[in-house]
């Protein structure tokens, strides 16, 4: 049993002595309140005072966990793990409980984000009078399920009807799976690609996006959420387990995007594919895909296990070499020429291929997203789908030579804030623009479906006629879509996109590397770096801070010896993009440069960093060089030296403001 007095006591002294910050002192209080929270949270925090853990009790309560428009994601174990916490299980495994804190993933902050959300479905009217319903999945991090569960919980005792997976589920299925069963709202549990230590809570609107529009009312919500005590109410709402037939209805959706299937079929076992799924969500989905279209992937049989340790990588995120380590060994086993991989919640896709010279070379998620978007407009136009109006979406930070390829297929290129949930919301948009013209225009397609239950073609024709459609989306951070299903990046679609792009050149006789060549003479060389700097705890965020307050006050006229030509400031500026509309305030400024190239700096929304982007290019916008192989080279290595040359420089700069 805890001394209360004693350890408020403590407490109290250590921050009149400086160790603790007073929001930590107020916060650990207000979670010290009795009949708030259970016994263990007085016990965890007594634990970490008798070990004089300051620093991890100020990074624990400094603040509370934000709920913003992406929703939760935290630290789920300590960086000091008590031994309330670690309960029964050894050392090294597993802490039975996850981290105490009010700024960390635990079962207090997932209630108090249900809550939050149920009371705004809540005072949502419908219709038809019935009650809400939220879809739930959660990928295969420690607590992924348990947390996924303490939501469904949450939601039934307020009222509100849930529907839960029966085990992990990728979040491109949970954003599909909100859509087909006329979900009003959708939780997925996953911190993506963040460490093993890392969870998160992420919140889709009915339309299948990341919410934006009524963000601000969902966040008011959580914040005046004051007690994780839940109501009684006079009629729980239901808890539903989903069944096969979700799993089907997203499977027979992901084949729609193929365009060229018999190449798929003829091709794909002899071009060679493995894939690895990271410990992660991938492995329910894209073998059964690949599988429908004739393909069988050899699989890294030790990475094919759910396990939120990820004990095979030091960290499960696709696009770093060592995460394919064991993917490219085996392929090489094998003779295999095609490497994919999927991060937890399959949301992102690595992607390795063969060379020419019989090395296997991973592509950065610039390069994955020019190659798709360039063949999915090239092989379109040759089967003449591209009639109309077209889309290509991509992020402020992703590479412009996709907008190149746009223009070059006069297909428009629209640029959004960084976040896929900006890419949802222009779905949502088109959709509605579509709908609108149809009821006036051919009412009787509408009359008896909704409009997400339309086959693929008839959707893409009617877009191209009454508002525009979605070719390609993508963000240089190895996400990737083409499809109004689904309304977040989606690495079982990627993937399937990829597999069907490499079939055909593999038909033609051409590889991967050599394709991204051939576009690269037609458009100039482009390469991007980013650079990240990571600043952790409460110190750490008044450094990026101070940097960006830096960067924005003092704007450089140069930036290692190139002329500023202007600063864009998306928190001060208005910028409009392609379809006129004004982007939503956010903290990112962005330099352009005298050369053509682009340097953008933002903090990161999701970890305690700031991250840098040099987007280089070795021509203007809008030149078209067809360069030679000679020239080819050249440019490589002239691009190469001036984008290393530019992160110096900045981080250099940036570092300085501090």
């Amino acid at each position: 049993m805890v001394d209360m007095e004693s350890l408020k006591k403590q407490l109290q002294d250590a921050a009149s002595e400086g160790h603790l910050l007073p929001s930590a002192l107020e916060n650990i209080l207000r979670w010290l309140t009795p009949g708030q929270y259970g016994p263990e949270v007085a016990q965890v925090i007594s634990e970490l005072v008798e070990r004089r853990a300051w620093q991890e009790l100020n990074d624990r309560f400094f603040e509370d966990l934000e709920f913003g428009t992406g929703g939760m994601r935290s630290r789920t174990i300590g960086e000091v793990i008590t031994p309330t916490e670690q309960g029964k299980n050894p050392p090294g495994m597993r802490p039975e409980l996850p981290a105490i804190g009010s700024k960390t993933m635990n079962f207090y902050n997932i209630r108090r984000a249900t809550m939050g959300l149920c009371r705004f479905l809540l005072a949502q009217s419908r219709p038809d009078g019935h009650r809400p319903t939220l879809a739930i999945a959660h990928d295969t991090r420690h607590y992924s399920r348990a947390f996924a569960e303490t939501a469904a919980e949450v939601a039934s005792k307020m009222g509100v009807n849930a529907l839960l997976f029966p085990e992990d589920r990728s979040t491109p299925q949970l954003s599909f799976t909100v859509r087909e069963y006329g979900a009003d709202a959708g939780v997925v549990i996953t911190a993506s690609h963040n460490p093993y230590h890392d969870n998160g809570y992420k919140v889709y609107y009915r339309d299948g996006a990341q919410v934006v529009e009524h963000a601000d009312a969902i966040i008011s919500e959580v914040k005046a959420v004051e007690s994780t005590v839940l109501p009684s109410v006079d009629a729980p709402g239901t808890i539903t387990i989903l069944g096969d037939d979700a799993d089907r209805k997203y499977l027979a959706k992901l084949l729609t995007v193929v365009l060229d299937p018999e190449a798929v079929k003829s091709r794909s076992n002899r071009l060679g594919i493995v894939f690895t799924p990271l410990h992660g969500t991938g492995a329910r989905t894209l073998p059964a895909a690949l599988k429908e279209l004739g393909c069988v992937p050899v699989l890294v049989q030790d990475q094919c296990s759910p396990d939120g340790a990820f004990p095979t990588v030091k960290s499960p995120n696709p696009e770093n070499q060592e995460a394919l380590a064991m993917a490219i060994k085996l392929a090489h086993h094998v003779s295999g020429n095609l490497v994919l991989a999927t991060d937890p919640d399959a949301d992102r896709l690595g992607v390795g291929s063969r060379d020419e010279s019989g090395e296997i070379r991973l592509l950065n998620g610039n390069q994955i997203g020019s190659l798709i978007a360039h063949y999915r407009l090239e092989r379109m136009q040759e089967c003449g789908l591209l009639q109309g109006s077209n889309t290509l979406i991509k992020t402020i930070v992703t590479t412009d030579l996709q907008a190149e390829i746009a223009a070059e297929f006069q297909t428009q290129c629209v640029e959004t804030l960084t976040g896929f949930k900006f890419i949802g919301e222009k779905l949502r948009i088109y959709e509605e623009q579509a709908c609108a013209a149809i009821r006036q225009a051919q009412p009787e397609l509408l009359q008896d479906r909704p409009w997400h239950q339309l086959d693929e073609p008839l959707k893409r024709e009617l877009l191209q006629r009454y508002s525009t459609y979605y070719v390609f989306g993508g963000e240089e951070s190895y996400g990737y879509s083409a499809a109004d299903f689904v309304r977040d990046k989606d690495a079982n679609l990627a993937a399937v996109m990829l597999v069907d792009m490499a079939c055909h050149l593999n038909a033609q006789g051409v590889t991967i590397h050599q394709y991204l060549d051939r576009i690269y003479r037609r458009f100039g060389y482009f390469e991007e770096k980013q650079v990240s700097l990571f600043r952790t705890g409460a110190s750490g965020q008044e450094e990026i801070g101070r940097m960006m307050a830096g960067l924005r006050s003092a704007a450089p006229s140069e930036i290692g010896a190139v002329k500023v030509e202007r600063m864009v400031d998306f928190k001060r500026d208005e910028v409009l993009d392609a379809d006129g509309k004004a982007l939503p305030n956010s903290n990112v400024l962005s330099f352009v440069m005298a050369n053509g190239f682009k340097i953008v700096a933002r903090p990161s929304g999701t970890e305690p960093k700031i991250k840098f982007y040099i987007l280089g290019r070795s021509h203007r916008p809008g030149e078209r060089p067809d360069l030679d192989e000679t020239g080819l080279n050249e440019a490589k290595t002239q691009v190469r030296q001036q984008v290393e040359q530019f992160a110096d420089a900045f981080v250099g700069l940036a570092e300085s403001l501090v």
